[in-house]
């Protein structure tokens, strides 16, 4: 039997339909950035602050690692040049016993002989250090200049001076006899250096060759030849022969002398001798003069020199 079509439909076919209805209805619509970001629980915006810190934090610590670095760098490196200069300063002072470096180069003494630099002049090398470089090099310039015009001169120190106007023929006839009978170099010229001081007791005679080979070879031999030659004059001090020199290297040579004979003192014979601009020590040392003007007690010294003759 077919029921009437006007019944209402029962329960479990209202049920049915809502779950058809439900699988074929249009989705509902998205939420946007902004409504999500309204509704995030307190939870969420809290990790949101951790993680902006986190890369601000992170952001800091890359720049303190790249400064450290670079500040490590520049440490490392004054590091180094503190030690250079701190072993250069140790070969300066230091001096072990029985051994002295040479000073030959009239260079290292010009810092200290110089005396000190003008304020002004001092802000100007801070701003442009170069100019201090060009300074030193033609500075270095003149003294080679300087030691290639003596390079051909000797001088005898100690020689008798009468102090007379006849002085210098008398030490042209001495000289040009002593090198004739020694078979050493003839000199060209001979002459005697005024001093500043009136007092001083001979005045350092200038010995001129030809070049430097001639000159060379009277240094070479004249320790030798003048101690047998039977006409060399005696005189309150030994005779000494050296090249001809900078007032650079005067005040190194000075200086050399002055620790050679307080070394000797102390030693109390003569173990130490200046050769050139060098100390050196000697293989068989000798007893000290028995006569002698010169108090062992004082070191010795050298006359200052006033500026060359004009030839």
């Amino acid at each position: 039997m077919v029921p009437p079509s006007n019944l209402p439909p029962d329960d479990s076919e209202m049920d049915t339909c809502k779950e058809s209805d439900a699988q074929f209805a249009s989705p509902k619509e998205k939420r946007t950035r902004g409504a999500k970001r309204k509704n995030l629980p307190a939870s969420d915006q809290g990790n949101k602050m951790l993680l902006e810190r986190l890369n601000k934090l992170e952001t800091a610590y890359a720049k303190l690692e790249t400064n450290y670095l670079s500040l490590r760098k520049q440490s490392d490196a004054q590091s180094k040049e503190i030690s250079f200069l701190k072993s250069e300063l140790k070969e300066i002072r230091v001096q072990p016993v029985g051994h002295f470096p040479p000073l030959g180069s009239a260079n290292l003494t010009r810092a200290a002989s110089r005396q000190s630099p003008c304020p002004l002049y001092a802000d100007v090398i801070k701003k442009n250090p170069h100019f201090s470089a060009v300074s030193n090099r033609v500075a270095l310039v003149s003294d080679v200049l300087a030691m290639e015009q003596k390079s051909c001169t000797a001088v005898l120190e100690n020689l008798n001076d009468s102090k007379t106007d006849d002085q210098s023929n008398i030490d042209t006839a001495l000289i040009s006899n002593f090198c004739v009978d020694s078979s050493l170099p003839t000199p060209t010229r001979i002459f005697r250096v005024d001093c500043k001081f009136e007092n001083t007791i001979s005045r350092p005679t200038k010995v001129s060759f030809k070049n430097q080979k001639d000159r060379d070879a009277f240094l070479h031999g004249f320790y030798a030849k003048w101690r047998g030659y039977s006409r060399r004059p005696q005189g309150p001090r030994p005779v000494r022969a050296r090249r001809d020199m900078t007032r650079e290297e005067l005040k190194v040579l000075r200086e050399v002398r002055k620790e050679a004979h307080e070394a000797n003192v102390k030693e109390g014979l003569i173990k130490f001798a200046v050769h050139d601009l060098q100390i050196v020590e000697l293989k068989k040392p000798r007893a000290f003069p028995s006569a002698s003007s010169v108090s062992q007690s004082s070191a010795p010294t050298l006359p200052t020199f006033s500026a060359r003759p004009s030839a």
